[in-house]
């Protein structure tokens, strides 16, 4: 402390030695003694006579004696339970942070300036309680409502410290860093109507229940779910259920949730809200085919090419100033509605008909046909409008606030694919990428790793807390695992997770065991990739090859092409390798995209059905280059619109299996789309015996892919320094139809053996793991999760202990390993083994992180 700082805290302190008591007071009936008090939270004491219950009190001017004032002894009064209120005044020299340490008998509750600073309501059980005030210059007020315990009735306070300036974790204005959504670990949305309960119980006591277990931001809602705004605007219409009262709750919830240092989001619809499109039917959004019905959840679509989308960029920035809100996360933020089904397809209004012919030079096609050049280009269109309107509305409001977070729901996955309109491919800036994990844990790393490759520095995946309890005999009991399972492999695949839904106490457990396991996991996140395996995911495939699935637009559309891509990852994560997702403009971007492809060992291109020549040269000059690429059947049968190539792409002995793509009918015939029905063992792969290839011949067999194939299935050629691997069926629908460990270790075996990886976990099946630069260290996670095919595991509360995992690092020796997991821990043995270097971690439940020191 400075010699002024000190001086100020002097003076201070004799400043906060008078106070104003009003008491004793009664709470009116016996039961709840915390009743509302005309008192509570006043912003300076009263200047006369105020009637409380049960009597009319003056104020009285009393002194600290030794810094405590005894209420008993200056009051009197009879026996029973009394309160009093007492008041200070202070003036601050400038902004600052005053500290100080409040001891009471017994239960208490501290305002500054109105502000709830210190709560004591069930007892001051921890001796003296220190409390931080984020002050201004100019004069401030503590008011201090007490009740007496057993023992007595004082209080003493002490001003310990004065600080100039203040410290982050007392500020609460957009500058703050916990404020700043980016940055927080423990995510949860729970938004229902800010007049009601929220999780079972009032919404005060339910974030006191979110702050003390470790949540760190929350979502709540201005938005009646798709029914319009919760409160009068400038710019939307309202919701009919809209009260006066929604607006009043809703600015103390977001108080509230400041007042407890969690980051305020509100989740909103981007393109779905019935009142508007009731109220403007020029707003409406057009379909080309299956408009959705009146009851469905896309009923209500608006276009953003209409006034709708400069009425929504203007509400948005209207409601973060009203409210204080940190940020809007954005759900139905897709162009065509992703969740009705069958698949509708839009916007053919006559706004986007205006702005086509700009872009296209042409008329919005009339008819859903894949083979008409101006339906293919309508396609490609819909998503440069569409992503443009994201950036448009982000940089809106990020100029008027610069602070706010603004996060997109992105509807291009697995089952909501191209006619969301967004992009597979890099576009934006100044917003957090954000999907679905669909209920399944290990897709919230596919998703991550979805989520990454559009090169934004923040990801997020949300999953709902369904699973989040069990029923039983005893009432519904927490069931952490799932959760765990799903946030904790986000993390290992370099992002964050979030949380929805959840019935209060029972989830909320569930949220206090993901905030000790997230939190020391928080300083290794949204670090680079340390790079191994490339797998391709392309726009050119899903939208221009599989998106003409007739089954598409009906009710039993399958996502086959997704289903092959999320199968390669689960089958990599089982096998403990680390990948990353590459679009097609990754092979897109001249040299600098050859420069980016060579730093990874592996390319895996397993559908990659539709190429253009340059796309194809540049995956041939990968390989000649010293690359590993593995592709599935079909490779470049297609051009970039997906149409069907008169004239092959290079050398196809190169490429020996499937020399050009089939017709629906027979697709739905291939082994691998009926991979659950060959399990002669009938357990999945969990009962398969694997044997992996010791070699590289010319053509063989992967594990037990024989099971589905009679004949060869790999082909493998040298081209250059590199080599090209391409397999006659689809490992990874295989591996998604039909999980097991059988073909996750014949993968291992045999990809680690075409390209080895930088680090490698050893210890039996049920540990994935993701490898990330930091500086000059690599940050190796690892997670325990169920064995791939075991039901039974996610029932358990917790994994089992694991022990004698080892990490075997290739090449020099590194300078030490730590393990980072509460902290970080002492350097780990190191022993020389065949390949690397290698160290045994101590045991762990759910994982641990390691730096790796070069």
């Amino acid at each position: 402390m400075t010699k002024n700082n000190a001086a100020i805290r002097r003076k201070l302190e004799k400043e906060l030695q008078t106070w104003t008591v009003i008491g004793p007071v009664y709470a009116p009936g016996a039961m709840d003694r915390w009743v509302p008090m005309p008192l509570d939270a006043a912003r300076k004491p009263p200047a006369g006579a105020v009637a409380m219950p049960g009597a009319r009190l003056r104020p009285r001017r009393m002194v600290l004696a030794d810094h405590a004032l005894d209420l008993g002894a200056a009051l009197g009064g009879p026996a029973g339970t009394p309160q009093a209120f007492a008041f200070a005044r202070f003036t601050a020299p400038g902004e600052g942070a005053l500290s100080l340490r409040l001891d009471v008998d017994f239960y208490a509750v501290l305002w500054v300036d109105g502000r709830e600073a210190l709560d004591l309501r069930a007892g001051n059980r921890g001796g003296r309680h220190p409390v931080m005030l984020a002050v201004g210059p100019g004069p401030h007020t503590l008011t201090l409502r007490i009740i007496s315990g057993t023992g007595g009735w004082s209080f003493r306070l002490d001003a310990v410290e004065w600080r100039s300036g203040v410290p982050d974790i007392i500020r609460e204005d957009r500058g703050a860093l916990w404020r700043n959504y980016a940055r927080t670990v423990v995510r949860h949305e729970n938004r229902p109507d800010p007049l009601g309960p929220c999780g079972g119980m009032p919404i005060p006591e339910f974030e006191h229940l979110m702050a003390n277990l470790g949540v760190d931001a929350r979502w709540i809602s201005v938005d009646g779910g798709n029914r319009g705004l919760l409160y009068r605007s400038k710019y939307l219409p309202s919701s009919p259920q809209a009260k006066p009262e929604h607006e009043t709750a809703l600015k103390k919830w977001v108080a509230l949730l400041h007042q407890r240092r969690i980051s305020a989001m509100t989740w909103m619809s981007l393109t779905v809200n019935r009142p508007a499109w009731e109220a403007h039917p020029d707003w409406r959004q057009h379909f080309l085919v299956n408009p959705p019905d009146k009851n469905s959840w896309g009923h209500g679509a608006c276009c953003v090419n209409s006034p709708y989308g400069d009425a929504m960029i203007g509400a948005c920035i209207e409601l973060l100033r009203k409210f204080d809100f940190d940020g809007i996360w954005f759900d139905a933020s897709f162009l065509s509605p992703s969740w009705s089904k069958p698949a509708p397809v839009s916007c053919v209004c006559r706004h986007c008909a205006r702005e086509f012919r700009k872009a296209a030079g042409c008329a919005l096609p009339d008819a859903y046909d894949w083979s008409r050049p101006e339906f293919r280009r309508w396609v490609r269109w819909r998503y440069d409008m569409f992503s443009a309107y994201w950036q448009r509305l982000t940089d809106a409001v990020r100029r008027a606030v610069p602070e706010a977070a603004i996060v997109f729901n992105h509807y291009h996955r697995e089952n909501t694919n191209w006619h969301s309109g967004i992009p597979l491919a890099p576009f934006g800036k100044g917003f957090i990428s954000g999907t679905e994990a669909d209920g399944e844990p290990l897709r919230g790393a596919f998703d991550t790793r979805l989520m990454r490759a559009y090169g934004r520095p923040d990801t997020e995946v949300w999953m709902g807390m369904a699973q989040a309890a069990k029923p039983t005999i005893r009432g519904h009991q927490p069931r952490p695992r799932p959760m765990l399972d799903f946030a904790l492999a986000c993390a290992t695949a370099g992002g964050h997770a979030s949380t929805g839904g959840g019935r209060g106490t029972v989830e909320g457990l569930v949220l206090g065991e993901l905030a000790r396991e997230l939190r020391p996991r928080a300083p290794y996140l949204n670090l680079p990739s340390w790079p191994y395996a490339a797998l391709h995911v392309s726009q050119q495939v899903d939208t221009f090859v599989f998106g003409r699935n007739p089954d598409y637009i009906r009710l039993d559309k399958t996502s086959w092409y997704w289903n092959g891509l999320v199968g390669w990852h689960h089958m990599l994560a089982h096998a403990g390798l680390n990948c990353d997702v590459i679009f097609d403009a990754h092979l897109d971007a001249g040299r600098g995209a050859e420069h980016a492809l060579r730093e990874y060992p592996l390319l895996l291109m397993p559908l990659a059905v539709a190429l253009s020549s340059a796309q194809h040269r540049q995956v041939m000059r990968y390989v000649r280059a010293g690359g590993v690429l593995v592709a599935g059947p079909w490779f470049g049968v297609c051009d970039e619109h997906g149409e069907p190539r008169r004239t092959p792409l290079g050398d196809r002995a190169l490429f020996p299996f499937g020399q050009r793509f089939p017709d629906w009918e027979t697709l739905r015939q291939r082994p691998e789309l009926r991979a659950r029905f060959h399990d002669p063992a009938g357990q999945g792969w969990a009962g398969v015996n694997a044997r992996p290839l010791a070699a590289l011949p010319a053509s063989g067999r992967l594990g037990d892919i024989r099971l589905f194939a009679p004949g060869p299935c790999l082909h493998v050629t040298r081209v250059g320094r590199g080599r090209i691997v391409q397999c006659a069926l689809e490992p990874g629908m295989i591996f998604r139809q039909a999980p097991g460990v059988g073909l996750s270790a014949a993968a291992r075996a045999w990809l680690s053996r075409l390209a080895p990886p930088p680090a490698m976990v050893d210890g039996g099946p049920g540990l994935i793991a993701g490898v990330f630069r930091r500086g000059r260290s690599a940050i190796v996670h690892v997670q325990q999760f169920p064995q791939p095919g075991d039901a039974a595991a996610g029932d358990a509360d917790v994994p089992p202990w694991r022990w004698g995992v080892k990490l075997t690092w290739r090449g020099a020796r590194p300078a030490a390993v730590h393990c980072c997991l509460p902290e970080p821990g002492p350097a780990l043995p190191l022993r020389r083994v065949r390949g690397g270097w290698q160290a045994e971690l101590p045991a762990f439940r759910w994982g641990q992180a390691l730096k790796v020191q070069l």
